[in-house]
């Protein structure tokens, strides 16, 4: 529903602007400034929307599940969730092991599309937030050594279902951390961008964010 509203300003504007261009060169000043004026007003009232729909949004869980990508697609057909999460304190074969700080949370992500699209490479982004409101990014060299790794071993992977696609996340975390949870993110810079301002997104600005909780070695072990 967004992406066609904001394809509807797009629009609106574009006319609205060539409108105001052509008056303007015809010297009708009156009717340019008052088509600007609505048009400045019709902006305004998107933007208060587009507001209202994140902060009226009802605050998501650092829960289990799965998170559903809309944006351009108003089927919202894609899904991913992370199904698997390793703790490793190192990475690689000495003597160029990679070390963290704290514990690589080695974090298997699934993505499924549910129209069964076989060749599904969806562009996955993340990053970990624990509850004292610390963020930590994607270690993209790490994800880089141990993918590298994983494919020099293996012999003989199982087919992978048509729709469903499997990418690997590698956070550094300190021992410290507290309910960890993942926020996930799909396309690329443009997309993601776009979906700032689709109201009613997930994406889009100040909207709640869907957080899926993971489990820290000591709970694990507690299990």
């Amino acid at each position: 529903m967004g992406i066609i509203v904001f394809s509807g300003m797009v629009v609106i504007c574009a006319g609205a602007i060539y409108f105001i261009f052509n008056a303007r060169k015809q010297r009708k000043y009156d009717a340019a400034t008052r088509t600007a004026k609505y048009l400045g007003a019709l902006i305004t009232l998107y933007i208060l929307g587009l507001l209202a729909f994140s902060f009226l949004a009802p605050t998501k869980p650092a829960a289990g599940g799965e998170v559903q990508f809309c944006g351009v697609d108003p089927t919202c057909d894609l899904s991913a969730a992370p199904i698997q999460v390793l703790y490793l304190k190192t990475i690689g074969d000495p003597p160029s092991e990679l070390v963290a700080a704290g514990m690589y949370y080695v974090v298997t992500v699934r993505a499924i599309s549910r129209k069964g699209t076989a060749q599904i490479r969806p562009e996955m982004t993340g990053f970990i937030e624990d509850s004292r409101g610390r963020r930590f990014s994607q270690e993209t060299l790490v994800e880089r050594a141990y993918r590298a790794a994983q494919q020099r071993a293996r012999t003989g992977a199982p087919p992978v279902p048509h729709g469903t696609y499997r990418t690997t996340m590698i956070f550094d975390l300190p021992r410290d951390v507290e309910r960890p949870a993942i926020v996930l993110h799909e396309g690329g810079v443009f997309e993601q961008l776009l979906e700032r301002f689709l109201i009613g997104d997930e994406a889009s600005l100040f909207y709640p964010e869907t957080k899926l909780r993971l489990l820290t070695p000591e709970e694990v072990s507690a299990r």
